[in-house]
């Protein structure tokens, strides 16, 4: 796509084309900029990053400077949450080693994004675990807004307006 067999670079635009399907709303993960669906639209795609689109109704939840399963980070959790539709999501936890996920020693936590409330939830719970959500600074993005919590464990709404 950017170079010739002989290792010369091409002298042409980096777009890639792709088509969003229809009856859903897309956003372009690293610019946040939404999409109809139903088109095809041409996208950036440079030699850095692959054209990447989330779908209206989508929680995603990231991690920065995480580079191995049971490393312990002071970065906030991020939750990103893209607006369109209701969505749902469950994030498991364990301890990252051992078998004690085989004795219910685990937790689901689950999230949901009520669009008509513009209401994030994120239910409780039930085990802590070194490096676990739990007693962790997240950070919420829908769209522009921004919001900081601390997860303690319990069930908790907040409200984007």
């Amino acid at each position: 796509m950017y170079y010739e067999r002989n290792n010369e670079a091409l002298d042409k635009e980096h777009k890639w084309k792709c088509y969003l399907p229809q009856n859903e709303g897309w956003f372009d993960f690293y610019t946040g900029k939404k999409y109809d669906g139903g088109a095809y639209i041409d996208a950036d795609a440079d030699i850095t990053h692959i054209p990447v689109f989330v779908k209206a109704g989508s929680i995603i939840p990231e991690e920065e400077k995480l580079d191995y399963a049971d490393q312990i980070v002071s970065t906030p959790f991020i939750i990103n949450v893209y607006r369109g539709k209701d969505a749902d999501f469950e994030y498991y936890e364990d301890s990252n080693d051992g078998y004690d996920y085989e004795k219910g020693i685990y937790n689901f936590i689950k999230m949901h994004w009520d669009d008509q409330k513009k209401e994030f939830t994120i239910s409780e719970s039930h085990h802590s675990f070194k490096g676990g959500l739990r007693g962790r600074k997240c950070l919420l993005r829908v769209g522009e807004e921004k919001t900081s919590f601390v997860y303690e464990g319990k069930e908790l709404k907040i409200n984007i307006m």
